[in-house]
């Protein structure tokens, strides 16, 4: 074909569709790109956002707060020892026990001496211990229960802070936000999940990742216990539904109407807490044990087979738990984005309830 043929049944292509539609795509194209690929560097954000507002810092809720009794719980190994180590001297033993589920033969005696520690030594990821022994029974005498990864950085985080916010707003089941990392780094794999810069102190969402960080009342926990799967080690797929499961099954919070109702209006169950901030590491530590072979993925359609009826939320990169304040059309717009399954390339379209 001749160069000038070829030129002008381009230039015939481009007629028919217009150029509109070619620029559309290319832009569609450059934002799927950048929304899932963040470029703010994660030391400039790894940070505490938001400072609680002058109604969380009263006295009185200071001095509730610091009463609450708090488990830990992480699965480590022996790459992990070091940042346990000043995880407990940070935190402390008077308000926080701690369990540690150890899958190596390292040598942990200097933390079992800890009072408040205990060590639970066998192979297994992480939803495999939870399941065996932190059972309902266990949580009765605490008032949150904290599941965290040992690949979860918590240099600038304010544990305080944090408990002040989720205790105050009376939420059953929420996460610190992940800083956003770099062009090629890991952050969340779920944008909802990130931070987002302002003066508010968290986002009502409907899902919270298992990991690295993920705070449950002791009521939640004791909820989401029964759909705990111990062979299926990661977790994955369960933080689908249990903020689903906590609403609907559980009833942990009554349903909260927006200025436009919709069917999954329901209440405010999870949130995301951008006023502190973790780093995830994605060390993998103790999938690595597992070997090349483990799919934590297959976690998450094997799942579903076992709980159909369970609602899941699989577009979680744009989720809000109930209908924003504000006008009727920001509310209808907020509606119409959930009613889509909306997917990858339009993960920009975030709506979110802020408080």
């Amino acid at each position: 074909m001749r160069p000038h043929a070829f030129v002008w049944r381009w230039r015939d292509h481009l007629r028919k569709f217009g150029l509109g539609a070619v620029v559309g795509f290319i832009v569609l194209c450059l934002i799927l790109l950048i929304s899932n690929r963040p470029f703010p560097s994660s030391s400039s954000t790894l940070s505490k956002s938001a400072p609680a507002s002058s109604a969380l810092s009263s006295n009185n809720v200071l001095n509730e707060v610091n009463n609450l009794k708090v488990l830990v719980g992480m699965t480590v190994g022996e790459k992990c020892l070091k940042r346990v180590k000043e995880l407990i001297a940070d935190w402390g033993t008077k308000q926080f026990a701690y369990m540690f589920f150890l899958y190596d033969e390292s040598d942990w005696s200097d933390v079992e001496k800890i009072d408040g520690v205990s060590i639970f030594r066998g192979k297994g990821l992480k939803m495999y211990h939870y399941k065996k022994h932190v059972t309902p029974d266990k949580v009765k005498g605490f008032d949150y229960f904290f599941l965290v990864d040992c690949d979860c950085g918590m240099d600038t985080f304010d544990v305080s802070q944090f408990l002040q916010v989720i205790h105050t707003q009376e939420i059953p089941i929420a996460q610190p936000s992940v800083a956003w990392g770099d062009l090629f780094d890991r952050s969340s794999d779920h944008r909802v999940c990130r931070n987002v810069e302002g003066i508010h102190n968290g986002r009502w969402t409907t899902f919270v990742e298992c990991g690295p960080f993920v705070a449950f009342t002791r009521e939640a926990w004791t909820c989401v216990y029964d759909l705990v799967q111990g062979d299926l080690g990661s977790g994955w797929g369960m933080d689908y539904k249990w903020c689903s499961y906590a609403r609907d099954v559980c009833r942990l919070r009554p349903a909260i109407n927006g200025p436009f109702h919709t069917h999954n209006d329901g209440g405010r169950v999870c949130a995301v807490i951008d006023a502190t901030v973790i780093d995830h590491l994605d060390e993998k530590t103790a999938v690595g044990n597992f070997g090349n072979h483990y799919v934590p993925v297959v976690d998450v359609w094997e799942f579903e087979k076992r709980f159909p009826d369970v609602e899941s939320v699989v577009n979680t990169n744009c989720v809000c738990a109930c209908d924003c304040g504000g006008s009727s059309l920001r509310s209808k717009y907020n509606t119409l984005i959930r009613m889509l399954n909306v997917i990858a390339p339009w993960n920009f379209l975030q709506c979110e309830c802020r408080f």
